[in-house]
């Protein structure tokens, strides 16, 4: 299914009322997104807590204003602090998170914010410079860029933002001196969870995109995960579970994971409505293809009208042409496969030529998307596999970006711990482990997927001396990685 979404400049999500923390320890499970190492090796630590106490002796806000501070330590220096920009307003600054983007050396920022009167807001920002030198983020010299407020219901609680990071390249015709130039797009993709109308939490996804590290100054309404899961929108629960809803605090912990490559990463939700885990597998399509499509779109609406609709044939020759002399980036057998699709779409017709040219851009897309897997069939097996989606992010007078959203797994809910509680996916999203605390934290205890589909009988891990939690966590994420 194709679908567009218009951007909008501020968009829905939220946040996490005080309360939160209370009735969902799985919470914690952010705390790890608040460290990241740099390219050049530099730390960086982000703490949330009161002005005087993050800043002692300054006098710029009041000591009692709540804020984010950055700590940033270059190997062979002491560490730097610096305020958060935008986190100085008076609202309630909680549950921070980093990540930092090797290839524009930029480090982003993500935070929850709190007004007094239980208004909740995402906020985002970043700080390019020279890292590790003065420039750097967290030395002096570099630059803050100007918040993002990401809005949604203002009321509903939401999980800590978990976030990941895709990046890729490619080449288009400079307008201007019509030379080659390699453009680089980032794209921060944040997920978390949303208390709803019936309690129930539900998933939800947004892209941040930036373009040769500028944001491109929208970000499309978010994408409920929970439409994926095929037996929830149906009002159906996991085959034996019995009627639901149920009560696993894994509805409160999605998680956004790198993929399987450099252009996707792997979401995993659960809901309380089906009693089910689903992986969805979101890829950032190539610009590549959306060029080839505007390309092929342009040359209908500029050269179609003697053509249509009575030389319909003509028009499909001269499109193939077009397919076929812009292609370079792809294989030629996709090409093919894409060219094929393209005339058929204009042997089929069309009511008036702007319907026909918009047809033709949503089938190349359409076709090109296919061979995501390699040409494989994309649909994952499972109970209840929604189909695949493409989603268009529109940018108001400039190209747009496709994401394709598919269902790489989805089986019933595991019995699990709510202490501490983690979700970690394979890289493909078709194998899952979740994993938790005892009470008291000294033994981490986890279960994983099986060949069958099935979860595992409960293993464990006991925290030592040489095994602390947050190795015990990374032990487990690796084994889901490699």
């Amino acid at each position: 299914m194709h679908k567009r979404i218009n951007g909008l400049a501020v968009i829905a999500v939220a946040a996490l009322c005080l309360a939160l923390a209370a009735a969902f320890p799985a919470a914690s499970r952010a705390d790890h997104l608040g460290t990241a190492l740099g390219a050049d090796g530099q730390l960086y630590v982000v703490t949330a807590g009161l002005y005087g106490t993050l800043f002692p002796g300054s006098n710029a806000y009041d000591p009692s204003t709540p804020v984010l501070a950055l700590d940033t330590t270059v190997p062979g220096a002491a560490p730097q602090r610096q305020l958060v920009q935008g986190t100085a307003d008076g609202t309630l600054e909680s549950s921070p998170a980093l990540i930092y983007e090797d290839g524009s050396k930029t480090l982003y920022v993500v935070w929850v914010s709190t007004s007094h009167s239980v208004s909740s807001v995402i906020k985002l920002t970043s700080y390019a410079g020279n890292p590790g030198g003065p420039g750097g983020p967290g030395g002096p010299g570099g630059q803050w860029s100007p918040a993002i407020s990401i809005i949604s219901n203002p009321f509903a609680s939401k999980t800590p933002p978990q976030l990941a990071v895709t990046r890729d390249t490619h080449q288009e015709t400079d307008p201007v001196s019509g030379n080659p130039v390699t453009r680089r797009r980032t794209v921060l993709h944040i997920v978390w969870s949303e208390d709803s109308a019936n309690s129930l939490y539900q998933a939800y996804y947004a892209p941040v995109i930036f373009e040769d590290g500028a944001w491109i100054g929208t970000v499309p309404v978010p994408t409920h995960l929970d439409a994926f899961d095929a037996l929830d929108q149906s009002g159906q629960t996991a085959p034996g579970a019995g009627p639901g809803p149920f009560s696993s605090p894994l509805a409160a912990t999605p998680t956004v994971q790198r993929g399987r490559d450099t252009s996707t990463v792997v979401t995993g939700f659960a809901s309380n409505a089906s009693g089910m885990v689903t992986a969805v597998e979101v890829d950032v399509l190539p610009e590549e293809l959306r060029i080839l499509a505007d390309t092929c779109a342009a040359a209908i609406l500029g050269n179609g009208a003697q053509y249509f609709p009575g030389q319909l044939g003509v028009l499909a020759t001269q499109v193939q042409t077009v397919i076929l002399s812009n292609g370079g980036a792809f294989q030629a057998e996709a090409l093919q496969a894409i060219a094929n699709a393209a005339q058929g779409q204009i042997a089929a017709g069309s009511t008036d030529l702007p319907t026909m040219a918009n047809k033709i851009r949503a089938t190349i897309v359409d076709t090109g998307a296919k061979f995501a897997m390699r040409g494989l069939r994309i649909v994952g097996s499972g109970l209840g596999i929604a189909p695949p989606q493409l989603v268009e992010v529109l940018v108001p007078n400039a190209a747009s970006h496709f994401l394709q959203f598919r269902v790489t797994s989805t089986r019933p809910l595991p019995a699990v711990g709510a202490s501490a509680l983690q979700l970690f996916l394979s890289r493909t999203g078709l194998d899952a482990l979740a994993a938790w605390t005892n009470p008291n934290g000294g033994t981490v205890l986890y279960t994983n997927t099986q060949p069958d589909g099935t979860w595992s009988s409960v293993k464990q891990l006991q925290v030592s001396s040489t095994l602390n939690l947050q190795q015990a966590y990374q032990v487990l994420e690796q084994r889901m990685q490699y």
